[in-house]
């Protein structure tokens, strides 16, 4: 998140999260590890979890069900995929967009 310009992104304390992996000022981000594709259930949680129209980011090892990735681009959540060790990838129009800011 720090790359796209979120500077002040940090991880949410352990326990009540409010549906936040992370959070900055200005953007919220949900961070799943499965061994299985996001699907578009957790992807609506994190948009119901935003009170705030904060932007939405959520980033997940395994990608993406397209199920997801279609609920993602209308309500404009970017996805991105966790690429090992070190690498993150755009996996939507709406992470490709923030990544090019």
């Amino acid at each position: 998140m720090r790359a796209l310009g979120f500077h002040d992104a940090a991880v949410s304390p352990d326990g009540v999260d409010a549906g936040f992996d992370v959070e900055a000022r200005r953007a919220v981000a949900q961070v799943k590890y499965w061994a299985h594709p996001v699907g578009r259930p957790q992807v609506q949680n994190l948009v119901g979890a935003n009170q705030h129209d904060a932007v939405m980011l959520f980033y997940a090892r395994s990608g993406f069900t397209t199920a997801a990735a279609r609920f993602a681009d209308q309500v404009g959540v970017a996805l991105f995929v966790i690429e090992l060790p070190d690498r993150v990838e755009p996996a939507n129009d709406t992470a490709w967009d923030l990544t090019r800011r």
